[in-house]
């Protein structure tokens, strides 16, 4: 992944170009005469970071990636691994990246501009033998469970997904690929 080597700026632009090359085989099949009605959209709709669990919070790279991408495509941010920190150092991984967000002025999905951000803290389960889902880790001190609020966002995360989709579609469309395209019309 990108901010893991020397190349983090050549990655960054990487994202970039390919997020700007879906929107740009939008515009060329939308300005075409004959349209293909049954064209599936490529665009990307959302882009999630996952802030490293290590670094306890969004680095110096996450925030250019943010800065970047946040007037280009939807963006949320995820704490993941949540299942290794207490619900007071989740809490405090929620505001620093949350004020952090707000200080650089990057806008995630769903938030108005005076908004305190939302990050979501997920983990991943092991997976189940019985049913192959991974809703679950055993810890030494207890069981962790993705579907517990106490334990993990995942069910408002999931929740929050599945009703801002047409959200998320909509907004895509009228704002990010609205000012790329009237970029792109603009400089011919």
């Amino acid at each position: 992944g990108y901010g893991t080597d020397r190349n983090t700026d050549t990655k960054i632009k990487q994202i970039e170009i390919f997020i700007r090359d879906r929107y740009k085989s939008f515009l060329l099949e939308e300005t075409k005469i004959q349209r293909d009605p049954f064209l599936e959209d490529s665009r990307i709709h959302l882009m999630v970071l996952f802030a490293s669990p290590a670094s306890k919070g969004i680095k110096d790279y996450d925030i250019v990636l943010l800065r970047l991408l946040s007037n280009k495509v939807n963006t949320l941010v995820i704490i993941p691994k949540c299942d290794y920190y207490t619900a007071e150092e989740i809490q405090v991984q929620k505001r620093k990246i949350s004020d952090l967000l707000k200080l650089n002025n990057i806008n995630t999905f769903g938030v108005e501009e005076d908004e305190d951000a939302y990050v979501f803290a997920l983990f991943s389960g092991e997976r189940s033998p019985v049913d192959s889902t991974y809703k679950e880790r055993a810890l030494p001190h207890g069981i962790a469970d993705t579907t517990n609020e106490k334990h993990s966002d995942y069910i408002s995360f999931m929740n929050m997904l599945d009703e801002a989709r047409e959200d998320l579609l909509d907004l895509t469309h009228t704002h990010f690929y609205e000012n790329y395209r009237t970029g792109m019309l603009s400089d011919q």
